[in-house]
């Protein structure tokens, strides 16, 4: 049934939310210029030619596996993100829809190198094309991934706790304790840079309204009925990105770690490439991989480096399915 004159004037008022999500601008240069920045850093400190060096040693065969891993994890959180819209929005949008929704923004990341890139087109599509209500869309794009960072900060505590700790290594477990709760704060300042990468203009003052939707978001994240099996969730998306490290590490002809070892560094690894600063994490993650791994593992920054590049690459793989959803799916832009 066509919408009446209210439901377009609602419409139109409200969609400024999400008007300039698919729109590239000087914005972009900010993660580029702190991507290259921080690699930058790196290589002053990392021996470049030994990194090509074990690059090149890779066995490029471990490759497709991380790529499969990949895009496992981009499907397993369809469920997280399904438990999420039937608590804000009350009703399922199918499990296809969603698979769909999450390749494509996945490979769109690539794409299009603005900070909260991901959620935005998310928010977008939500909205658009699944007849969500435009702050409805945005609020359900940010507590997914604010569910995901408290799954990162919740299983990380968990093995910083039970990590076997002796004189060898207490130490590196104070570090990767350091790096896990300062990447959390970072982290959810992320959700205060995500609304402002999101909107493009609210109908009355944002800073008017930025506080009740603040609030609005943690009281529905902190509801612990939704919130336990979404971070359960999260443990198992964690699980499957271990065993990208794992592989990697194998890749790189790096033995004797185990995959206990690889796990108690995944959650600190995976907060720093949420941080939205840098393109898809690159840089923030190499740089955390540096820290995490010489200090845990016990391995070469070179080598780090080199892990944290392939799995990068990995994840790239994984993502380039939702290309083949971007024909649809791109219609947000004519929608906003």
């Amino acid at each position: 049934m066509p919408p009446n004159a209210d439901d377009r004037k609602s419409r139109d008022k409200n969609s400024g939310v999400l008007a300039g999500v698919g729109k590239v601008s000087l914005r972009s240069l900010v993660p580029l210029l702190a991507t290259a920045a921080m690699l930058a850093l790196l290589f002053v400190f990392v021996d470049f030619d030994q990194m090509l060096s074990v690059i090149r040693g890779a066995d490029i065969r471990f490759l497709p596996f991380v790529a499969l891993l990949a895009s496992g994890m981009l499907a397993f959180t369809v469920i997280r993100l399904d438990l999420i819209v039937r608590q804000l929005a009350g009703r399922r949008l199918g499990y296809w829809f969603m698979l769909r929704l999450n390749f494509f923004t996945g490979i769109m990341a690539y794409a299009v190198p603005v900070g909260a890139m991901a959620d935005g087109v998310r928010a977008a599509v939500l909205w658009a094309e699944a007849g969500l209500g435009p702050r409805q869309a945005v609020e359900i794009s940010l507590q997914d991934r604010i569910v995901a960072v408290l799954g990162f900060v919740a299983l990380g505590s968990v093995l910083v706790l039970f990590q076997p700790v002796n004189e060898s290594n207490a130490s590196a477990l104070r570090q990767a304790q350091a790096v896990l709760y300062w990447g959390g704060v970072a982290a959810f300042v992320f959700g205060v840079m995500a609304m402002s990468a999101l909107k493009h203009r609210f109908p009355e003052s944002w800073l008017d309204k930025a506080h009740g939707f603040v609030w609005r978001l943690l009281g529905n994240v902190l509801q612990i009925r939704y919130l336990v099996p979404q971070v359960a969730l999260t443990s198992v998306s964690l699980a499957i990105f271990t065993a990208m490290i794992w592989l990697s590490l194998a890749a790189m002809g790096i033995d004797g770690i185990t995959f206990w070892a690889a796990m108690s560094i995944v959650p600190s690894l995976a907060i720093a490439q949420n941080i939205p600063f840098f393109y898809l994490g690159w840089g923030a993650r190499e740089f955390a991989a540096v820290v995490l791994m010489t200090t845990i593992l016990g391995i070469d920054a070179s080598q780090a480096v080199a892990v944290s590049l392939f799995v990068g690459v990995g994840m790239f793989f994984g993502a380039l399915p939702g290309v083949l959803f971007a024909p649809r799916f791109l219609r947000f832009r004519r929608a906003t």
